[in-house]
Formats: structure tokens, C-alpha cells, sequence
């Protein structure tokens, strides 16, 4: 869960993102679309088909805790390998939803441009109608734009 509250005053943000890789193509863990190459760029979102189960299925829904609107036209990345690496791992103890076909838990260098802004990320989002997703919590700093370049998985 992203919360948003800082204009980033930069014209661009190099940072990382854990994705899932299926058949050479990049996808989203949390919302389930495919990531355009070289270069995506971000309208509102309809519809979630999360990849893997350590998130919320209820993103888009503005009645949910897990909604922000300062997200709608973004995406976001770590600011920090090791959170990212972090993150990576207790997506890789969850289960993939819904999928025939080989799904990779992935981490990338990233550079977002556009509608800049800094937050952070919860990666641990309890409630009481829904247990834990990972044994604690974690907050980690994050940027968000609307424009996203993949420039190279980190191994």
C-alpha cells in the first residue's frame, strides 16, 4: 500500500520494482497488466487481476483501505535495492493466482518520469477481515510517476 504526500521536484526517478516475468514479458505482482517496453505510461486502471497472492484484491475499490487516489496514473518503486530485494523474497513465499505458465519473481531498474511524487510503502497490511501478509511490518520510501522505463532486471 502506497501512500503518497511529497511532489518530487525532480524530472526523473531511478529506482527499483519487483514484477513478475512471464514468457520474456514483465507484468505487475499487485494489479496483473503487462508492462509496454521499452517505455509505459500510466492512465487509470479498471480492472485488477493481481498475480500473486500477497495483495489486496480490492485496490481499485475507493472504499478500500488499500485505495489511494494520488496513486490512480502511477506507478511505484523502491528507492532501495535491499527493499526491493526484501520485498522480492516474501512475494516469492506466496502463491501465484490463476497461471498455466511459469511465473518469475523479478527485480528491476527502473526510471520514472511524470507527476513525480514521494511516499512510502507499507508491505505489510493487516486488517482485522484479513490476516497479515508477511510476518511484519515494513515501511519503505518510495517514488511514483506516470511514466515508467525498464532498464535492466537486477540479479
Amino acid at each position: 500500500m502506497c501512500r503518497l504526500y511529497d511532489k518530487y521536484e525532480g524530472e526523473e526517478f531511478f529506482g527499483y520494482k519487483v514484477m513478475a516475468k512471464i514468457d520474456g514479458k514483465y507484468y505487475s505482482i499487485a494489479m496483473g497488466f503487462e508492462y509496454e517496453q521499452p517505455t509505459h505510461t500510466f492512465g487509470k486502471l479498471t480492472e485488477q487481476k493481481a498475480i500473486v497472492s500477497a495483495f489486496m484484491s480490492n485496490i481499485l475499490n475507493v472504499w478500500s483501505l488499500s485505495y489511494s487516489e494520488a496513486m490512480v496514473g502511477r506507478t511505484a518503486a523502491l528507492q532501495k535495492l535491499g527493499d526491493a530485494k526484501l520485498l522480492a523474497s516474501k512475494v516469492r513465499r506466496k502463491s501465484v493466482r490463476n497461471s498455466s505458465k511459469e511465473v518469475k519473481i523479478v527485480i528491476v531498474k527502473v526510471k520514472l518520469r511524470e507527476r513525480l511524487v514521494e511516499g512510502t510503502y507499507l508491505m505489510s497490511a493487516s486488517t482485522p477481515s484479513k490476516p497479515t501478509l508477511f510476518n511484519d511490518r515494513f515501511y519503505a520510501r518510495v517514488w511514483a510517476g506516470s511514466t515508467l522505463e525498464i532498464l535492466e532486471e537486477v540479479h
